[in-house]
């Protein structure tokens, strides 16, 4: 008897008010995993006009083609990817527009790039989340107050992620200071040596988001897809912002542990919470997962060798006695993809015209156990 194996697949995404990113799933018998939420921890900058320490991003990030796997985040609202910077002064002051050679900021996300000021309002998060190789990067400059207009309040968030090298830009709240700096802010990419920018274009104003024009932003979501040595750059519905460490507690409220993992063992059904308390969320973010356990059954695999080099090799699969019928049958790789299927059977199948090689047999019972 063979037992089938099921493969826990973790997908990383962003949806409204989420923090888990792991997904609902059943299985059968013991499990043993980890579970994976957004969180971030709070950097220490708490003055104004500096660049943060130099920061792990958690895997290798091509920005403008070239490979980078730390970064350095400024408290005006913009990260680089010149770890020399670190821990030194950030400029506020844009009288020139982007891109400006030989000037900080070069090779940087600017997010945007204005005067904000950590040390009166406002943290600034970063983090790394997900499973690789679907991995993602963020850093989020949470309520922060405008330099000379510290009423006016800006929070906005970059996420990085791991293989597209995709960069989305979410802006929640980017006032105008008019009265200082110009009221100037900039809001784009720009590679190393500043020898080309891709700077968004404002969709009300229709003019480009780069000194000297001046422009607000509320509840938007831009994304900046590599493009050959440019990004195109696209409007993408905005997500509301996820700022804070993690914390995981069980249905009757005991804490579990804090930040963006948590392993489990179990061996019946159980569901796992995760809350967000931070500054740029309203109150605390909730979010759950249920991992359902259900019963195991055993399945019988026998099979005819192929030829030499032929594909005449079969399979067949027959589900064990108190198995409910009807059952889905899938043949896969050893990569997960589906070969060959047979929905809603209710006897033994056979798949054929096999090459030699190794197989996986799914099945899924009428009740969903696989």
């Amino acid at each position: 008897m063979k037992r089938v194996l099921l493969c826990f697949l973790l997908i990383c995404n962003y949806s409204f008010s989420q923090v888990i990113i792991s997904n609902d799933t059943t299985v059968c018998g013991n499990f043993n995993d980890t579970l994976y939420a957004l969180s971030a921890i709070q950097s220490s900058m708490q003055v104004d006009d500096q660049h943060d320490v130099a920061v792990p991003i958690g895997f290798n990030f091509n920005f403008y083609g070239l490979p980078y796997t730390q970064c350095v985040v400024s408290g005006n609202g913009y990260m680089t990817f010149d770890t020399t910077l670190a821990s030194s002064y950030s400029p506020y002051s844009i009288n020139t527009p982007i891109p400006n050679p030989g000037n900080v900021p070069e090779n940087a996300i600017l997010a945007p790039w204005h005067d904000i000021n950590t040390g009166v309002s406002g943290n600034i998060y970063y983090g790394t989340t997900g499973v690789a190789p679907n991995r993602m990067f963020t850093v989020t400059w949470c309520q922060i107050a405008m330099f000379s207009c510290t009423d006016s309040i800006a929070t906005s968030q970059v996420v990085l992620y791991e293989g597209s090298d995709k960069i989305d830009m979410f802006i929640q709240s980017k006032p105008l200071c008019a009265g200082w700096n110009g009221g100037n802010a900039v809001q784009g990419l720009v590679n190393l040596g500043s020898t080309t920018a891709d700077i968004v274009f404002d969709p009300v104003l229709a003019v480009d988001r780069n000194y000297p024009n001046q422009w607000t932003a509320y509840d938007e979501g831009w994304e900046f897809i590599p493009s050959g040595s440019n990004y195109t750059i696209n409007q993408i519905p905005y997500v509301p912002i996820v700022a804070g460490q993690n914390i995981w507690t069980s249905a009757n409220g005991d804490t579990l542990g804090y930040g963006p993992t948590l392993p489990i063992n179990i061996s019946s059904t159980t569901t796992y919470f995760a809350d967000v308390v931070g500054s740029c969320s309203s109150g605390m973010l909730s979010d759950d997962v249920t991992v359902t356990v259900s019963g195991c059954f055993d399945i019988t695999l026998s099979s005819s060798d192929a030829s030499c080099l032929g594909n005449d090799g079969e399979v067949l699969v027959n589900p064990g006695v108190g198995t409910p019928a009807p059952y889905d049958m899938l043949l896969l790789d050893m990569n997960g993809s589906v070969l060959q299927a047979n929905y809603g059977v209710n006897v033994p199948q056979t798949f054929y015209n096999l090459f030699p090689g190794t197989y996986v047999a799914r099945v899924i019972d009428a009740v969903g156990s696989s």
